[in-house]
């Protein structure tokens, strides 16, 4: 398994070092991973109302897409919660709006975490964005960044 390293940069002074990063205050992160002699960037947007890390489910549980590990070398786990009980979907189009496939197409209870396992020999390497739509027609998204 190769070993990759992970550089943080975000608001104010923050720096880390490591994969997974929670306890975050709002605002724009950027993230350096090396892996196996190759490099690549991408960002991390903390909304408001999040701090980082996996999702939480309260009584009024939002919409909201997160993938870890990001990036990913092997495979991500995408985990999502809907707003709205019913039909959900989560859809994988590349950086540039592109569809690429729909891993999860089911019915889906406000209040649930759900969890979609997504391989990266299925992707190049690259940038993509992870769409959820519940059955409202409400979305969210997270970007995911495959290295290989």
């Amino acid at each position: 398994t190769p070993y990759a390293s992970y550089s943080w940069t975000g608001p104010g002074t923050y720096t880390a070092a490591t994969e997974d990063i929670m306890g975050l205050e709002a605002g724009l992160y950027n993230v350096t991973v090396t892996c196996d002699g190759e490099t690549t960037t991408g960002w991390y947007w903390v909304a408001l109302d999040r701090n980082g890390g996996r999702l939480k489910v309260g009584d009024n549980t939002p919409l909201g897409i997160t993938a870890y590990p990001n990036p990913m070398i092997d495979n991500t786990t995408i985990e999502f919660t809907v707003e709205n009980s019913g039909q959900a979907s989560v859809q994988i189009f590349t950086i540039d709006g592109k569809f690429v496939s729909e891993i999860y197409n089911q019915q889906t209870e406000t209040g649930s975490v759900y969890f979609v396992d997504l391989k990266a020999n299925e992707l190049n390497a690259g940038t993509y964005i992870s769409v959820i739509i519940d059955a409202q027609g409400e979305r969210a998204m997270n970007r995911i960044v495959v290295l290989k």
